[in-house]
């Protein structure tokens, strides 16, 4: 209540004139009514209500100054004078630039802070709209106020429906988040990441856990980005993929209409052959290559009235041909950002490194936490495509509770937290062919699974859990171990898989 009746700086916004003034607020002595009158842009007021002057002002303290400011200019007698709204008469606040009266400004007229800015809801419907100058006691008055409109209201409210210091806070860094998020371009959750990274590296710049902080926060955020750019990638090579299924079909189409019309015109030239090319002799004569020009245009006007009688597989030839020149463009356009979205090393380009170079390959993979044996596009690497019509449609993939002793952890390179616990490779057991997984030529027992719809399968309990949660489209990237054969009951010979769609193969 001191601190109110004290009186603070504020912003009134108008809803009509869309005008922001300077206003000098105040609580009453008695607490039932809020004051305010305009002041200047650097004016300072003493503490209190000015209970000394009247609602409408002090005229007499006006004519003792002969109605003159300390800079000599004229004040209209409405600048000094008092507006008040009872407390009673207002039923509510609104934290935070959400009214009709905020919402109607521009960016650029924008000026103020959304933590500073709140309202007050008066009973007939109408909003006083204030946006504090110091937000050092901002919470204070929103807190005061709240008090004397619970106190002063006719109407019970409940404690749920009431704003408490918490609620107030909490609503205070939700509105300075999101005034960071507009101010910046980030979303919400990386603002809040890099306040806390802020603090950290403020509060211990060279402890311990501020070090551990961050170094998460790096992992994580390269890891999404390794995971963004595998999803891309495989999503760019399905395009591929279809762009290169049209453009098959466009290419055996051009091939039929050019075959007709090649066929078309080698009967029309049987059947009326081009003039007879003239001798020597002849052509040194003018009348007779004069009647050999002639002959020729005739017969190319009459082959132009026969193509024009193939008008539609002419035309059906050109689409053709400019389509497949647009396919081929787009196709290339996806290649090209396929490949700059492979960096995986192969095993021959890890060979040519040096010792150090390898050596710091390793030392990067572990401290992402992910390899890029996720890619399709690695050696040794295939991909099978499955497909789960629901949730609970089972594949009958059973995975290895342990990785098989024939194989070698260490090339894995599937780090864990610390390096203390053990790797278990995601390498299938068995195929039930009662699943979908079970009949599929491409699958072996034995086979080490890479990734899941472009998610590295860096564990065993996680490819489970990705396989279970999958719906639609599955994606693998597998590779062959030491351990790999053929699933029982199928033929060895791979099929070609072509499209998303369910396989059912006896």
């Amino acid at each position: 209540m001191e601190v109110l009746k004290s009186g603070a700086y504020f912003y009134k916004h108008d809803y009509g004139r869309n005008k922001r003034g300077r206003k000098w607020l105040v609580l009453s002595n008695d607490g039932l009514q809020l004051k305010w009158r305009s002041v200047g842009a650097t004016e300072v007021v003493q503490a209190g209500d000015g209970s000394a002057q009247s609602s409408r002002g002090d005229s007499s303290a006006r004519r003792a100054s002969g109605g003159f400011s300390a800079r000599g200019l004229v004040k209209s007698s409405s600048f000094s004078r008092f507006s008040s709204v009872p407390l009673s008469d207002v039923s509510h606040i609104i934290y935070g630039p959400y009214t009709d009266t905020f919402a109607k400004k521009t960016a650029h007229d924008r000026v103020d802070h959304r933590w500073v800015c709140f309202s007050l809801v008066l009973r007939e419907s109408r909003t006083l709209d204030l946006a504090m100058e110091d937000e050092g006691s901002l919470l204070t008055w929103l807190l005061g106020l709240q008090q004397l409109i619970v106190y002063f209201s006719p109407d019970a409210t409940m404690s749920s429906e009431r704003w408490t210091l918490p609620k107030l806070q909490l609503q205070k860094l939700r509105l300075k988040v999101s005034g960071e998020s507009d101010r910046t371009g980030q979303g919400p959750y990386d603002v809040v990441l890099s306040a806390v990274l802020d603090a950290a590296q403020d509060k211990q710049k060279n402890g311990e856990k501020a070090t551990v902080l961050q170094a998460a926060w790096r992992r994580r955020h390269v890891q999404g980005k390794f995971q963004s750019a595998v999803g891309e990638m495989m999503e760019i090579n399905g395009l591929i993929e279809g762009l290169a299924e049209r453009e098959k079909e466009l290419e055996e189409r051009q091939a039929v209409t050019a075959l007709k019309i090649e066929k078309a015109m080698k009967i029309a030239e049987s059947e009326e052959p081009p003039p007879k090319m003239p001798t020597d002799k002849e052509m040194a004569n003018p009348k007779k290559m004069q009647e050999y020009m002639l002959q020729m245009g005739e017969y190319s006007a009459r082959q132009q009235l026969k193509l024009a009688a193939m008008e539609s597989e002419v035309r059906e030839n050109q689409q053709a041909t400019a389509q497949v020149n647009q396919l081929a463009t787009e196709k290339r356009q996806l290649q090209d950002m396929s490949k700059r979205l492979q960096f995986s090393l192969t095993n021959d380009q890890m060979s040519s490194l040096s010792t150090e170079d390898a050596a710091r390959v390793a030392e990067i993979q572990q401290q992402l936490g992910v390899t890029p044996r996720g890619s399709i596009k690695a050696t040794n690497v295939r991909e099978v495509r499955l497909y789960k019509e629901t949730q609970t449609t089972r594949l009958g993939i059973i995975f290895h509770q342990s990785t098989p002793n024939e194989l070698d952890v260490a090339t894995d390179m599937t780090p864990r937290a610390g390096g203390r616990q053990p790797v278990v490779m995601p390498v299938i057991k068995v195929l039930d062919k009662a699943g979908i997984a079970g009949t599929c030529p491409e699958l072996h027992e034995g086979d080490q699974v890479l990734s899941v719809n472009g998610h590295a399968a860096l564990s065993n309990v996680q490819t489970v859990q990705m396989l279970r949660e999958a719906v639609g489209p599955v994606v693998l990237a597998v590779r062959e171990t030491v351990i790999s054969k053929t699933p029982r009951g199928v033929n060895s010979t791979r099929l070609p898989l072509t499209g998303l769609r369910p396989i059912n193969q006896s």
